[in-house]
């Protein structure tokens, strides 16, 4: 079956069904038939539309029309297998009567049964166990744009949500989930907090038990819970997102315990082993585990995605959309990069400002533009963060936040108070890269700007 004649079976199927390809449509199947990737099309056909809106609107809702034609998955990479056996079972259906005027005795020949595990009326199955209610969502539209891209085009195993607290990785990844369960393209999709720090068994005991509900079949069982997991993750497309790592990872010079060793293990395996799925880790640390798994490459099936801070006019929304409060554009500018587009702190300050200062914004400014509140949650989470680092991470930090500006290693390493190898400086640096607390540009360190904040307050600076 040529492209030319799929097209053509697939504008009768949709016609009978009351949707007519347009040219757009036409162009996005003819390359997904070609083995194309989203960025390919767009980039070979002139479409008229950016790459974005083709991932997330256009392309989707032509696999639904289809999946719906044809009475089974459809997805982009897996297109012809789909399309060819709905050919078949079509033209095996006509034949019986064609064959009737001439051979009337001709058994009608068997329709074979679509291959592969699929859920009835291909819905994508949830549950979301205690996820918070995301709410009132701004911007992120490019970082959603981002990861569905790496999940669903570059097919990404495993994925780490990075960033530092508050920026929004948790409210991100919710919104992540419900936009592919939207699509339809998933299996499952199964949210859990890590917060509780769980040991291994316990969360794959209840990732098994919630699979089972959700999906159909009798797989086959052992005592190896992994095994057990590795079955759905590889034979059905499952989305797992597990939220808050940074729990469960040791803090200063600690080593992992035989629990947590076992967690890195099962991180290395989701990166390292082959299945058909997706899971998703949002942390405010890289584990040191996961160091030795290539990632962020085009082709790699592991990627570590860095959230950054809100743009000011979505950070607005945001604000204004939660809070009374009042002031100039300049007004809502300086705030916003005050507390460098930050969500949670930003949250912070505006309850201060509308319980405290009447949600004059100017008011509040008048008072802190030069001595910055780090509020609440934020707070106390940086106060955590900083208090569980080694004692060379910490006198690192202490230079930093006394210098107060991007510094080269070798400047820091002249400059802290205690004498540091390189081999020690550089597993420092890392490990406050790998903690969002350190900045790294054009080969000069600086401090997080709220880290900053707060480190040079706790130093009375």
């Amino acid at each position: 079956m040529n492209m030319d004649e799929a097209l053509q079976f697939v504008e009768t199927l949709l016609a009978q069904r009351g949707h007519r390809l347009n040219d757009l449509e036409r162009k996005i199947f003819q390359g997904a038939w070609q083995g194309k990737s989203y960025k390919e099309i767009h980039r070979v056909y002139d479409l008229g539309i950016s790459l974005e809106h083709m991932m997330r609107n256009v392309g989707p809702t032509l696999w639904k029309h289809l999946r719906d034609a044809v009475g089974e998955p459809i997805r982009m990479k897996d297109l012809q297998g789909p399309i060819q056996r709905a050919y078949a079972a079509k033209a095996q259906a006509v034949l019986p009567a064609i064959a009737s005027s001439f051979v009337p005795s001709m058994p009608s020949l068997p329709v074979s049964e679509p291959r592969g595990l699929s859920l009835p009326q291909h819905r994508t199955q949830t549950d979301w166990g205690m996820a918070p209610d995301v709410g009132i969502f701004c911007g992120r539209d490019r970082d959603i744009a981002e990861l569905q891209e790496r999940i669903e085009l570059d097919r990404c195993r495993l994925i780490f949500l990075l960033g530092i607290a508050g920026i929004g990785k948790t409210c991100l990844g919710i919104r992540l989930g419900q936009h592919i369960a939207h699509q339809g393209d998933f299996d499952a999709v199964i949210w859990r907090s890590l917060t509780n720090q769980p040991s291994l068994n316990l969360l794959l005991e209840d990732l098994l038990q919630t699979l089972q509900e959700l999906l159909p079949g009798n797989p086959p069982w052992s005592s190896n819970l992994l095994l057990n997991l590795w079955y759905y993750l590889r034979n059905y497309r499952c989305l797992i997102l597990l939220d808050g790592l940074e729990r469960l990872l040791p803090s200063g010079s600690e080593e992992y315990s035989a629990e947590y060793e076992a967690y890195g293990s099962f991180l290395r395996r989701l990166g390292e082993a082959y299945h058909n799925s997706c899971v998703i880790l949002t942390s405010r640390e890289r584990p040191q585990a996961t160091s030795t798994l290539a990632g962020s490459g085009d082709s790699s099936p592991v990627y570590y995605y860095w959230l950054e801070e809100l743009g000011e006019e979505s950070a607005r929304e945001m604000l204004a959309s939660k809070f009374d409060l009042s002031g100039s554009d300049r007004d809502w500018s300086l705030l916003i990069r005050l507390y460098v587009g930050n969500p949670l702190a930003l949250n912070a300050a505006a309850s201060q400002i509308q319980d405290l200062y009447a949600g004059a914004i100017d008011r509040f400014l008048a008072v802190h533009a030069t001595e910055t509140a780090i509020f609440g949650e934020i707070r106390q989470v940086l106060e955590q963060q900083l208090a569980q680092l080694s004692r060379q991470e910490q006198i690192i930090v202490d230079c930093l936040a006394r210098i107060g500006e991007p510094m080269p290693r070798t400047r820091i390493l002249t400059e802290v108070t205690a004498p540091l190898s390189n081999e020690q400086l550089d597993q420092c640096l890392q490990k406050l890269l790998w903690r969002s607390l350190l900045v790294l540009e054009n080969f000069y360190y600086m401090l997080h700007p709220l880290v900053q904040k707060y480190a040079q307050g706790r130093l009375g600076l």
